[in-house]
């Protein structure tokens, strides 16, 4: 009796969770290889590191779901390249943990995967930029019953591919804007496939992304993005503005630059999430907190907070054209 309670209690589970299957994270603009493969490598600087942690609450688990996400990016073959050209290689790594009906059933994934990305410098000053990427990734994946055995955990393995295009453009001195859309999960893979009793196919992501940036002042710039992803009948919207403010004021080197950014995510109809950020020695580290906006909200949407911290090394490009990147990240 209780080994087919926990088997419908996982069913449907699974069925409600094939869209969270695939997270999405509030600070979204600071995971760029989950955002778009075309993503990678496109950047201001000579390397990019992303590392991202956040952990949900409930009112009876704690802790009930944990996310820890990294990635290393960078552009090559600079000098090899067209003028305004490059190309961008990348690798990545997400833990994600989530419980189920209380702290009973649990899910885990382990993912790593690899990205490349071709980027295209048009213009004469190649102020404009056409990106497409493609990416590969295994996943490995278990469900279990905290507590005894009951014929699990149950682990599966699959790989997939992702595929995404983006256009970044300077259409002025003080803004800039981009756009992209990026496919996930385009093989349909089946998950939990060594049990045949509990197995399902991860249905396909499209995640779709638009923003811009404006610089007020030589101390101040506003940022703004949505995301918008639609997975088989379940979509997710989320909005994203803040502000970046230079304390001071360096001219000469950007990777002397000590900065200040405060804003919000909005996720429609459930939460709104404060942000705020530090950026020193190329380095920024971000805060955010999850607050629900909808009282009939589901509990294990609440309650959730994301550091993330993004490492800039190498050369900061502050002048225009060619390599000026509009993006939130």
């Amino acid at each position: 009796m209780l080994r087919s309670f926990i088997t419908l209690a996982i069913l449907c589970g699974i069925v409600q969770h094939s869209f969270a299957q695939d997270i999405s994270p509030s600070q979204f603009f600071s995971y760029p290889l989950s955002n778009n493969p075309a993503n990678t490598g496109l950047i201001n600087s000579n390397v990019r590191v992303v590392a991202n942690y956040s952990q949900m609450y409930t009112v009876f688990t704690p802790g009930a779901e944990r996310h820890v996400a990294f990635s290393c990016d960078m552009p090559v073959l600079k000098k090899a390249l067209p003028k305004g050209d490059a190309m961008g290689v990348g690798v990545f790594f997400k833990y994600y943990n989530h419980y189920l009906l209380s702290s009973y059933i649990y899910e885990r994934d382990y993912s790593k995967g690899l990205s490349i990305a071709y980027h295209k410098g048009l213009g004469k000053a190649k102020k404009h930029i056409v990106s497409a990427g493609v990416q590969g990734v295994s996943v490995a994946n278990e469900l279990g019953y905290k507590g005894t055995n009951n014929g699990m955990p149950r682990r599966g393995r699959y790989v997939d591919i992702g595929f995404g295009v983006r256009y970044s453009g300077s259409l002025s001195d003080h803004l800039s804007v981009y756009a992209g859309y990026a496919a996930y999960n385009v093989t349909s893979p089946v998950v939990f496939s060594r049990d045949k009793d509990v197995s399902y196919a991860l249905q396909p992501r499209g995640v779709s992304c638009i923003g811009g940036a404006y610089k007020v002042t030589s101390r101040t710039t506003l940022y703004g993005g949505a995301q918008y992803i639609r997975q088989d009948t379940t979509s997710n919207t989320l909005l994203a503005c803040y502000s970046r403010f230079l304390l001071n004021g360096s001219k000469k080197k950007a990777t002397n630059d000590i900065a200040i950014y405060t804003g919000a995510i909005y996720r429609h109809s459930r939460f709104v999430a404060p942000y705020v950020a530090l950026e020193i020695l190329k380095t920024r580290i971000g805060f955010s907190y999850d607050y629900p906006v909808n009282n009939k909200l589901d509990s294990r949407f609440a309650n959730r907070y994301e550091v993330s911290v993004i490492f800039s090394g190498g050369s900061h490009r502050k002048d225009k054209g060619a390599g000026l990147l509009p993006q939130l990240y």
